[in-house]
C-alpha cells in the first residue's frame, strides 16, 4: 500500500510565494519528486500565515522515499532552497496516498485527544480537541 508524506515548510521573510525563485523551486521539487514517485504532489497553504506551505505526497513507501532524500536533485533542491526556505517537518502517514483527494482545492486538519480504549462513544465524540488548521490550494 502507498504511504502518504505529509512535509510542512516555512518561507523566510521577505520571501513570498509569488517571488519568481519560490515559484522556480517549487515547480522543480514538483516535477522532480513526482518523476522519481510517481505520485503527484499537492501544495497547500495556511490563508492565516501565508508563508506556511504544506506539501502531500504518495510513496510507494518509506524506503522509497529515504532513497529520494538522498538522491542528488533532492540534495540540490535542499540547496537552493538554503536561506528563502525552513523544512519545519515531515511525516510519513498510514494512509494510501491513492485514496487522498488529490483534485481538493482546501483541506482541514483536525487534531483528537482522548478517546481512550473502551471509552463510551460520547465521551470519544467529546474527545475531539478543535480544528487545529485549514489550508487552501491544491496541486502545483
Amino acid at each position: 500500500m502507498p504511504i502518504t508524506e505529509f512535509a510542512s515548510l516555512s518561507l523566510i521573510p521577505p520571501n513570498k510565494l509569488s517571488d519568481p525563485h519560490v515559484v522556480d523551486l517549487f515547480s522543480k521539487v514538483s516535477s522532480w519528486q513526482a518523476s522519481s514517485s510517481g505520485y503527484p504532489l499537492c501544495f497547500f497553504t495556511n490563508p492565516e500565515e501565508p508563508a506556511e506551505i504544506h506539501l502531500i505526497t504518495g510513496w510507494d513507501d518509506v524506503r522509497a522515499h529515504e532513497r529520494w532524500i538522498a538522491s542528488s536533485r533532492n540534495q540540490e533542491l535542499l540547496q537552493t532552497a538554503e536561506g528563502f526556505l525552513n523544512i519545519i517537518g515531515m511525516v510519513h502517514l498510514d494512509l494510501d496516498f491513492n485514496a487522498f483527494p488529490v483534485g481538493a482545492e482546501s483541506l482541514v486538519c483536525v487534531r483528537s485527544a482522548g478517546g481512550a480504549k473502551g471509552a463510551s462513544e460520547e465521551a470519544k465524540s467529546n474527545s475531539v480537541a478543535s480544528m487545529q488548521c485549514g489550508w487552501i490550494g491544491g496541486r502545483w
